[in-house]
């Protein structure tokens, strides 16, 4: 909430090229935070899936300064990965 409104927000990148912008998405949004967790030092957080066809994502990799780490995303844990 860049504005500190209280209201949740998206932004998204649109389009290409001359015509990209960013946008912000608010009016009728609502944001379910599902889980929450702090990790100090981490850079980048990307979720992905185990195939093209998988309907769920499977793994969360955290991008840290010095490591990647993979998670494996299950029914009920989340947990690394060998």
């Amino acid at each position: 909430d860049l504005e500190r409104q209280g209201q949740g927000q998206v932004v998204t990148c649109s389009g290409t090229m001359k015509d990209g912008s960013l946008r912000v998405v608010r009016n009728g949004i609502g944001i379910n935070e599902q889980a929450a967790v702090e990790l100090p030092g981490i850079k980048g957080l990307w979720s992905l899936r185990e195939s093209f066809d998988s309907e769920f994502d499977k793994y969360l990799v955290q991008s840290f300064l010095g490591e990647t780490r993979v998670l494996e995303i299950t029914e009920e844990e989340l947990g690394e990965t060998e």
